[in-house]
């Protein structure tokens, strides 16, 4: 078992140099998943199929997994043969999966919970098994413990939620239990700099509170009591980012699943636990992102309704939704900057490129299309990167891409940036 759990929070293999300053693009056409050096580096097609979906990038660079029709794939980003790993979807739950944090190792999430697949023998034979453990995971920064939560049954058939910490200290013993909890589903977020970890509560397991944001709460890494942040966001991975020196947090603050009104970008100083709101009531904004100095924000925002009762959806929605535009905004303080102009377009999930120069970000036209664009920090020269991007909609065959599920889209299901 030690050498398994070494395997799973240590193992590393050999990884590329960076071809350029600005990595490399993942992303999916409707023929199946290119690649693409940025930032004039030619296409290539790396796997030929339909219907794929949420490419990844391994923390080394050197694989990229995918789903193909509900099964989880891992192909060699110089190409080759494509694995297969796990035993693939079923009738009641779809397939999930993340890379290990600092190793080229799979979680893979099924109808039984999270199996560890390793990279030294092609993913073929599980690392370890996790019973009734679900994503996401958590891993602590600069080493190798993991935080999950999973799900066991009472003698009263009660579910009881749980959030567990593998320690690489301990590789033979078993997860450390910080929470244990009858009714309630333990999600956890992110490691904090002061030795705490980040997570969610979701009562009752339930996907409907869920959907209209949870409260965000902290908890000593070797367990003890739980206390409340006092914010609540949406789960979604983009909802939240820590900064580069890991002291701040920045969240899209707000409950309610429409994602076109109620959102405003918050620091959380994570030693001080003091909440501080970086935009205005005024608009939504959403999607933050640290530049990587950690002098700035990148974000997503639009007007918002301007009436308290709102926008149900409908054209209402779209149009807020469609005015959408990239910002930046020092974190001292100061007016935010516009980034993006172009009343053509949609312009979600910002992403600065390692030397924080650039920012890469997605648009949406009038007909619905999906571009990745690359432009300057201050928004100069702005160019199509990529696309049009690919998504499948899914068993319903809905077309109304602008919605997405209340306004939300994860543009993450249809590209990954791979900065070194």
């Amino acid at each position: 078992m030690a050498d398994a759990l070494g395997v799973l929070l240590g193992s590393t293999v050999r990884t590329w140099g960076r071809p350029n300053p600005l990595g490399t693009l993942a992303y999916l056409q409707s023929d199946g998943l290119w690649v693409r050096d940025l930032p004039d580096g030619r296409p290539r097609r790396l796997v030929e199929s339909a219907k794929l979906a949420s490419p990844r990038f391994s923390s080394t660079g050197d694989w990229l997994a995918f789903l193909d029709r509900g099964q989880v794939r891992v192909a060699s980003r110089d190409g080759g043969r494509a694995y297969a790993v796990g035993q693939g979807s079923s009738a009641s739950k779809q397939p999930g999966f993340s890379w290990a944090a600092g190793s080229d190792d799979l979680l893979v999430e099924d109808d039984t919970g999270l199996t560890i697949f390793a990279s030294r023998d092609a993913w073929t034979r599980p690392v370890r098994a996790l019973p009734g453990a679900s994503l996401p995971a958590a891993f602590r920064p600069g080493g190798r413990d993991m935080v999950f939560g999973d799900e066991i049954p009472s003698r009263e058939s009660v579910r009881i939620g749980r959030l567990c910490r593998l320690d690489s200290d301990r590789p033979e013993a078993p997860p450390l239990v910080l929470v244990s909890e009858p009714s309630v589903a333990q999600v956890p977020c992110a490691f904090a700099p002061d030795g705490e970890i980040l997570f969610w509560r979701d009562p009752s397991f339930s996907a409907s509170f869920m959907a209209d944001g949870l409260e965000l709460f902290a908890i000593p890494a070797a367990g003890g009591a739980a206390r409340s942040l006092g914010v609540t966001t949406l789960v979604h991975d983009d909802t939240l980012a820590v900064s580069p020196d890991r002291r701040t947090l920045a969240v899209a603050a707000g409950g309610g699943r429409n994602h076109w009104e109620g959102k405003r970008i918050a620091l959380l100083d994570l030693p001080g636990k003091a909440l501080s709101y970086l935009t205005e009531e005024r608009v939504c904004a959403v999607s933050p992102s640290w530049s990587p100095d950690g002098l700035r924000l990148a974000y997503s925002s639009a007007p918002s309704p301007a009436t308290a009762r709102g926008v149900a959806g409908g054209e209402g929605a779209k149009r807020l939704l469609s005015r959408r535009r990239i910002w930046t905004q020092n974190v001292s303080g100061g007016a935010p900057s516009a980034r993006t102009a172009d009343p053509h377009y949609r312009d979600e999930k910002p992403l600065w490129s390692a030397d924080g120069k650039h920012i890469l970000f997605c648009r949406m036209d009038a007909a619905e299309a999906v571009t990745l664009w690359l432009m300057g920090a201050q928004g100069d020269n702005p160019r199509q990167a990529a696309g049009p991007l690919y998504c499948d909609p899914g068993p319903l065959g809905a077309e109304d891409t602008w919605f997405g599920y209340y306004g939300y889209i994860d543009w993450r299901a249809r590209f990954d940036w791979y900065r070194g």
